[in-house]
């Protein structure tokens, strides 16, 4: 009884954070109050802006990283006991980038607050940019290049595996290179466009997780990897 209950309250985690991952990061991104500037440009942005804004930005942004990686949790979870290393891989790489991008997430939250209690703007200014581009900027883009990658390889195993419907699968796999793109060119635009893409993947994932209806093929995972294991012993001699 008590394992049956640790179960439906691992598989209602990991549904509930593959549904609500998505709509927090293009919620955090739609309030950003800034076009990506830096310098001087980014400080005038962020200070005619309301504080309000900003702070919704930030906590909707701070929400989907513990959403989003008890999402790709269950994304491996998916691929049963056994995923394989490739999906191990993938879905390590993931984890270990959106890990950083909380860092540098961080240091930007401490950036607006800078703007927006500073006396000297040149000095913030200036600051801003050090920073940017700088570790923390450098942490960011190792942290975005890293998730892109992760979340394409975990896109690519479950399209192998069948663990989900083909274009839910698809769409994880285009989520990554679209996101790094969105992220290198600095378009804020792109970068929305790549979590709708990414919402259109995870949230009937989910959505499936809590009705269930995925929760039987990572059960059946195991089983078919042992099947086909059996199939390469050979026959023992009589």
């Amino acid at each position: 009884m008590a394992h049956e209950s640790d179960t439906g309250l691992r598989t209602a985690a990991f549904g509930w954070a593959l549904v609500i991952a998505a709509p927090l990061s293009v919620a955090s991104w739609l309030l950003v109050p800034t076009s990506m500037v830096e310098g001087t440009e980014f400080v005038d942005e962020l200070a005619a802006t309301s504080t309000g804004r900003a702070t919704a930005s930030l906590l909707t942004g701070t929400f989907f990283f513990p959403a989003a990686i008890i999402g790709v949790l269950g994304l491996t979870h998916l691929l049963g006991r056994r995923p394989g290393r490739a999906a191990t891989l993938g879905g390590g790489l993931a984890i270990t980038g959106l890990a950083l991008n909380v860092i540098a997430f961080g240091a930007a939250g401490t950036l607006a607050e800078a703007v927006w209690s500073d006396i000297d703007g040149a000095a913030t200014a200036e600051l801003v940019e050090t920073t940017m581009t700088g570790p923390v900027g450098m942490l960011a883009l190792f942290g975005v290049l890293l998730a892109a990658v992760g979340t394409t390889v975990l896109g690519v195993c479950l399209y192998r595996a069948h663990a989900v419907p083909g274009p839910y699968a698809v769409l994880l796999a285009v989520y990554g290179p679209l996101q790094a793109a969105g992220f290198g060119s600095e378009i804020i635009a792109v970068i929305v466009a790549s979590y709708v893409v990414m919402a259109l993947a995870l949230i009937p994932i989910g959505v499936g997780f809590l009705n269930g209806s995925f929760e039987h093929r990572a059960a059946q995972q195991p089983v078919h990897e042992a099947a086909h294991d059996l199939q390469k012993v050979p026959a023992r001699a009589v």
